[in-house]
């Protein structure tokens, strides 16, 4: 099969010919039809690698909550919002199943995970990083991290499917209640969801905030009421019941 390889001494990709994935007994081999460009993907390619000294930084940080040293690493294959088709499995009951990918596993046993909290897995690990992404025609996922699609989704649509959950968890976690005024702060593809998300699903009133005009006529469009630019904040009377810090960085 092909697949795209992020080579860390260059920062170049590499395209080429690999052994097709094999498959374990609680893995299924997807087909993948989409695979989505997260901005921790970009983040990758431009910025966290590009020189030895941040890679090594990166790999720390990855490998104090992975638990396991990174320093080895030459390549990644990136690539986490996976929508495909289940080519092989070893449930007759998944086979030909059109699914999305939870790219983050868990081990199930450490105090976090018995306690819910499976994003602060001890053991932590993601499709797109530690294991081989995406960015293939084919990808092996445990069965657990696989959630089935109605074929009457738009492909498109659901490869949307990672992103939109981390929008709604953060709606879930913020106590938003019905008809509540929000204030959303930057109107990355996170933030626009939960934007859409707060207008359809609360009636919100939707504030957008953001430097990027594109991004905000985007936001319009897609529900929020009312559009500023981080330098008219301090101008404004608002009042927000719950406010979405979706920028990702102490700059903005």
């Amino acid at each position: 099969m092909r697949a795209a390889f992020l080579k860390i001494k260059n920062m170049q990709f590499e395209i080429r010919n690999v052994e097709t994935p094999k498959i374990t007994q609680d893995e299924s081999l997807v087909c993948v039809e989409f695979c989505g460009i997260c901005g921790t993907d970009l983040k990758d390619y431009r910025k966290k690698f590009e020189t030895w000294k941040n890679w090594r930084r990166f790999a720390l940080a990855v490998a104090r909550r992975a638990g396991y040293r990174l320093y080895g690493k030459t390549e990644l294959r990136l690539g986490h919002e996976i929508y495909g088709t289940i080519e092989d499995t070893t449930k007759p009951e998944l086979q030909n199943k059109k699914v999305v990918v939870f790219p983050d596993i868990h081990c199930g046993s450490c105090l976090a995970c018995q306690n819910g909290i499976v994003t602060a897995c001890s053991n932590f690990n993601n499709i797109g990083f530690e294991r081989a992404g995406g960015f293939a025609e084919y990808v092996a996922v445990p069965d657990t991290n696989l959630m089935e699609v109605p074929e009457t989704v738009d492909p498109q649509v659901a490869n949307l499917a990672e992103p939109l959950a981390c929008g709604l968890h953060a709606i879930e976690i913020s106590g938003l209640e019905k008809n509540d005024n929000v204030l959303v702060l930057g109107v990355g593809p996170i933030g626009l969801l939960i934007a859409y998300i707060c207008n359809k699903e609360f009636a919100s009133n939707t504030v957008a905030c953001d430097v990027s005009s594109f991004r905000l006529k985007i936001a319009r469009e897609m529900g929020a009421s009312v559009m500023i630019r981080p330098d008219e904040l301090k101008n404004q009377d608002l009042f927000p019941d719950v406010v979405f810090d979706c920028t990702g960085g102490l700059s903005q």
